[in-house]
């Protein structure tokens, strides 16, 4: 990314990303969610145990970031 300073000289931002093993993302994002934050309705007769989107989200932001 090039940034333009006060006095005109351009600079480079170098970003630098830690690309993790698929293994690894792959073995975080395949550990269970904690009982705590699954939800439960009824639909009809049937009781249904979900997880909310906003938490799946939540999730995998903090176990596959990026």
């Amino acid at each position: 990314m090039l940034k333009t300073s006060s006095n005109g000289i351009q600079a480079t931002t170098v970003v630098k990303l830690s690309l993790r093993p698929t293994t690894e993302t792959l073995a975080d994002l395949s550990r269970p969610i904690d009982p705590r934050h699954l939800k439960t309705r009824k639909q009809g007769t049937a009781t249904l145990t979900y997880c909310p989107w906003n938490t799946i989200a939540r999730h995998l932001h903090h176990r596959a970031p990026g």
